[in-house]
């Protein structure tokens, strides 16, 4: 059976919230999340797509918008942010999601994330296009929030397609057959796993693409980098043995044994 994976990515999440809360669109709507409405530096937490636009996005500050000319930030509507809102709203989009998938098939990634295993699923909702159309209009129905949604044969090309394609699309699938296409002409810093270090590290490598990563010796990262370099250049390739579906015991308050280390990760 064909793994089905979807990443499932709320848009602009915080302004979009507090778009949904105004009963605004927030593709039509220019509005921003500050982390203090009374400071004239405050923190851009959040930005809507029209306010991305116009160079304001996550980690801008107020000020940058007074920058603007003044037709383009006249009408711009500042939020402070609520985090018990927007977490209450998370929880709402994976009460919704439980309607295509079991709570063992869901793995929340980030407050605004989430993988679903929706393998065998065909008979039930469809193929990809008209599912990922489905759970679209059912959160927008009952959240306000609009997702986008990346399809793969595993956790990450789901992702990647999800960042490099389905962000702009709306919805964009990759099998195993489409990376060289799809994946390879990315930039190393939109790997998944690739921080600002480590984008550094690889391009002195002389890596600037994925498919660079892709064609680079598995032994040479291997051995610069140790596991972390060789799981990269499976994922360059697709190929990944992750679980999206957890075991049930996870879930519901099973004794779990307590870790020996702590790591970085």
């Amino acid at each position: 059976m064909r793994r089905r994976i979807y990443c499932i990515d709320s848009v602009s999440f915080y302004a979009s919230c507090e778009c949904a809360a105004r009963k605004l669109n927030p593709y039509k709507t220019k509005l921003v999340v500050l982390s203090n409405l009374e400071d004239s530096g405050a923190l851009v937490l959040a930005a809507t797509p029209p306010m991305k636009q116009l160079g304001i996005k996550t980690g801008s500050r107020r000020f940058h918008i007074y920058r603007l000319p003044w037709h383009e930030r006249k009408n711009v509507l500042y939020a402070e942010a609520r985090m018990g809102h927007y977490l209450n709203v998370s929880v709402q989009i994976v009460h919704i999601l439980h309607q295509f998938a079991p709570p063992e098939a869901i793995r929340v990634y980030s407050i605004d994330e989430t993988l679903v295993d929706l393998s065998g699923t065909e008979r039930l909702f469809g193929n990809d296009e008209h599912l990922a159309r489905l759970i679209r209009s059912t959160v927008f129905r009952y959240t306000g929030i609009p997702v986008t949604i990346g399809i793969g044969p595993n956790n990450v090309l789901a992702k990647l397609v999800l960042d490099l394609h389905g962000k702009k699309t709306g919805v964009a699938r990759c099998f195993l057959h489409d990376v060289e296409k799809l994946i390879h002409p990315a930039p190393i810093e939109m790997m998944w796993g690739v921080g600002t270090k480590m984008a550094v590290h690889l391009q002195r490598l002389g890596i600037f693409t994925i498919g660079d990563l892709a064609r680079y010796p598995l032994d040479v990262l291997h051995e610069k980098f140790g596991v972390i370099g060789a799981e990269l250049w499976h994922h360059a390739w697709g190929i990944d043995e992750s679980p999206t579906i957890l075991p049930p015991s996870s879930l519901f308050g099973a004794q779990r044994q307590r870790p020996r280390t702590i790591g970085h990760g």
